[in-house]
């Protein structure tokens, strides 16, 4: 047993970002409740974490499974920077919308933020307080450099979770029975 192929764990990422996506759809919602910027950070939280932790757990395993297979000289050499690349990779449709809102915002096509904030619902609440109106033309150009740093935490958290997990540097079987 070897490494599983690269375009098996992108996919696997693709269909993680999707479901982080329905999930963060759901509590859209919570918007009705949200009157003060508080509630906003608490709501971006909740999807930050929905988002992040998904693709955190996918490095995660990976890391483990590596871990087995350099254990057992399964495989050559080790993974270098294959959680990073999948995590740059799953940004693509982020910086899609990004560049087709500031199309919009040139005035080339017509206002696409509400759909801009449905397909970004993992940031949904951040945009919506950066943003806070349904109209492209009124939302500032800084809001766009912020917009286009928000996914770069996804290959950030991939990588780092990777790193984390493949030093071994939080082993919990290591924790959980340190006094037995």
């Amino acid at each position: 047993m070897g490494r599983k192929p690269f375009y098996n764990q992108l996919i696997r990422g693709y269909l993680n970002l999707f479901f982080s996506l329905v999930l963060c759809i759901m509590i859209m919602p919570a918007f009705v409740f949200a009157s003060h910027p508080v509630i906003y950070i608490i709501l971006q939280i909740f999807c930050s974490v929905i988002l992040l932790g998904l693709f955190a757990n996918l490095a995660w395993k990976d890391a483990k499974a590596e871990i087995q297979i350099m254990k057992y000289k399964r495989e050559e050499k080790e993974v270098g920077y294959r959680w990073l690349v999948i995590g740059i990779l799953m940004t693509i449709p982020f910086y899609i919308m990004l560049a087709i809102l500031i199309v919009s915002k040139l005035g080339y096509i017509g206002n696409v933020m509400p759909i801009y904030k449905v397909l970004n619902a993992q940031f949904l609440p951040l945009i919506a307080l950066i943003a806070p109106d349904a109209d492209v033309a009124k939302m500032a150009w800084y809001s766009v450099i912020i917009f286009a740093i928000l996914p770069l935490t996804i290959p950030i958290t991939t990588h780092l979770s990777f790193k984390i997990s493949y030093k071994d540097k939080v082993n919990l079987e290591k924790i959980m029975y340190e006094d037995q």
